[in-house]
């Protein structure tokens, strides 16, 4: 059977087996998306999701990138507004927020939240609601990759954003030297590493090119 890509809806070839799904590489900007058989546990991001699913990942931010991003950030020119889609917990904006006290700041999540400050938080799922404003800045960290249709994640990311503003998104970099050791792994027949990076739970595994052709 044939697939599309999920990115630029060209022809795909099968990659690989997972426990939790099938992978599929296209030929064309060769990114790698998982296919499911509809059985799998889908995410669920209520607020266990934050302090017990993956309690390390939200307890351990990487300040080390938030203070690249505050950094580049400070070099944006007219900037005065930000917004968070998929904000989790709001590690983010809360560093944020302490090194840039004077940026509107607002984050979005399925999962209620208290923000401190004058942080604005709304709750909702962003693949459903319609902006009610648009922002200097649009990030979105590590929420891509769990999203099945990414074309019409960006388009909406877009939404979100003034003419001329400035789009951040962070994702996983499948064309890596940690993703091209876990397949040789997985090849020789060591799949611990290979299982964990492609789960299921991640649906979409962008490179570089993949990335930038979407």
């Amino acid at each position: 059977m044939k697939y599309v890509c999920t990115v630029c809806g060209g022809e795909s070839k099968f990659m690989a087996h997972h426990p939790e799904a099938e992978l599929y590489r296209c030929v064309q900007c060769t990114h790698c998306f998982s296919l499911t058989d509809g059985t799998n546990i889908k995410e669920t991001y209520t607020e266990d999701y934050f302090k017990e699913t993956h309690r390390n990942w939200f307890a351990n931010p990487d300040y080390a990138y938030y203070q690249k991003l505050v950094s580049f950030l400070k070099d944006t020119p007219n900037m005065s507004s930000l917004i968070d889609l998929g904000c989790g917990n709001g590690s983010f904006l809360t560093y944020l927020h302490r090194k840039v006290p004077e940026l509107e700041l607002t984050g979005i999540d399925f999962s209620p939240n208290s923000l401190e400050g004058d942080i604005i938080f709304a709750q909702g799922d962003i693949l459903s609601k319609d902006p009610d404003a648009q922002y200097d800045v649009v990030t979105t960290l590590a929420v891509i990759e769990h999203v099945a249709n990414v074309n019409d994640f960006v388009r909406r990311v877009k939404g979100w954003c003034r003419p001329g503003g400035t789009i951040i998104i962070l994702t996983c970099n499948e064309s890596g030297l940690i993703y091209h050791t876990a397949r040789l792994l997985n090849s020789i027949g060591f799949p611990s590493a290979f299982n964990r990076l492609y789960s299921c739970h991640h649906l979409n595994h962008f490179n570089v090119k993949s990335l930038r052709t979407l």
